[in-house]
């Protein structure tokens, strides 16, 4: 039998092989794990790469071809292969006896192979809850909490985003223990009976990729014993879930509000970023002082100095109001409520702070505070 040969539109490959290689880590002692497994059943071809927690499965048209085939190639290094051919051009894939050939123009690589029955796939399970949700909503509800996930491997558990159903809706919430944010959504279709999961972060972010460039195409989300699926226009990822339980989270969103202020937006992400230049590594803190119609923002640092701003504010109270936060942390709440004015409720300086549009909407955003 003669080699296979793969015939692929260049413009159609490398977006393919760009948004397969999302789940393909860098580091693995498997060496399995570097490679794409490229099946072709002669009218179409799907590239699959794994971390043995996340799989990636993506469909890409043939221009021709002259049968099936079924191999593994290093993922990273066809990408960069294909990526350096011209747009417009064609590339070939040729596989036969143990190698395959990646031909465009006069552009001739050899790689070596590794056989497609060495690849693991993470196998199929049967689903608890199928719904659908539109790709636009699902970027901006995984974008509006994404900032607050913690990066502490000890706390892996934090380590993602929690997708819950409660009181009829959907929710979307994800906590470093220093801050917290969580979105209710309209619970779709099949939903309600959803488990309580925690989506990973890499599994998150390679969703947000992929849903991006789609637009607003419904993306099919199956949720099964340990493990997530989601499907939309040739794209399939199956990720395994988070093993652990997620706090209780929703006892530390403050409800007795004593102190309000409606803040400019735009003018608070502004102020703020004007004196992150005053911040180091060891001094992160910003004091915000709240008064009848300014929110200043003061950060001293002994080896940048000191660095003051305001911005407008509505604020009732008699007494100006001061607290302090993790500058940084909060500019991602501020960059994360995408609305013209925000809401901030307080209930003493050594409580947590609520921050929410103005009136609240669907996320609510927690900070707790720190000495400045």
């Amino acid at each position: 039998m003669g080699a296979a040969v793969l015939v692929f539109e260049t413009d159609k490959l490398l977006p393919a092989l760009r948004e397969a290689c999302e789940a393909v880590e860098r580091r693995n002692a498997i060496n399995v794990l570097h490679n794409v497994l490229i099946e072709a059943d002669g009218e179409g071809v799907t590239l699959t790469t794994s971390d043995l927690d996340i799989m990636v499965r993506r469909a890409v048209p043939l221009e021709s071809s002259n049968g099936a085939a079924r191999f593994t190639v290093n993922a990273l290094r066809l990408l960069a292969v294909v990526g350096a051919f011209q747009s417009g051009s064609q590339t070939a894939i040729e596989f036969d006896a143990g190698a395959a050939v990646v031909k465009s123009g006069r552009a001739r690589t050899r790689f070596a192979v590794i056989p497609a029955d060495d690849f693991p796939v993470i196998a199929n399970s049967e689903a608890t809850a199928s719904f659908a949700v539109r790709g636009l909503a699902l970027n901006q509800a995984f974008g509006a909490v994404r900032h607050a996930i913690s990066t502490e491997e000890t706390r892996y558990y934090l380590n993602g985003i929690f997708l819950h159903v409660r009181d009829g809706t959907l929710r979307f919430a994800a906590t470093d223990g220093y801050r917290l944010a969580q979105l209710v959504t309209p619970l779709p279709d099949g939903a309600a009976e959803v488990p309580d999961c925690i989506i990973p972060t890499k599994t998150v972010d390679i969703m947000r990729k992929a849903a991006e460039v789609r637009g607003d195409a419904p993306i099919e989300i199956a949720v099964s014993a340990g493990k997530i699926v989601f499907d939309v226009e040739g794209f399939t990822l199956t990720s395994k879930l988070i093993d652990g339980t997620f706090p209780q989270y929703e006892q530390t969103i403050p409800s007795d509000i004593k102190v309000q202020a409606i803040v400019d937006r735009d003018a608070a992400v502004q102020a703020s970023g004007r004196v992150l230049v005053a911040t180091s590594d060891k001094v992160r803190a910003a004091l915000l002082r709240f008064a009848p119609e300014t929110l200043s923002f003061t950060v001293r640092s002994a080896d940048h100095g000191d660095a003051v701003d305001e911005a407008g504010c509505d604020f009732d109270a008699k007494q100006p109001f001061e607290i302090g936060f993790n500058l940084r942390f909060l500019r991602d709440a501020l960059q994360a409520l995408d609305v013209d004015t925000v809401r901030f409720g307080m209930t003493d300086a050594a409580g947590p702070t609520l921050l929410t549009s103005n009136p609240p909407g669907a996320l609510s955003l927690v900070l707790m505070p720190m000495r400045a």
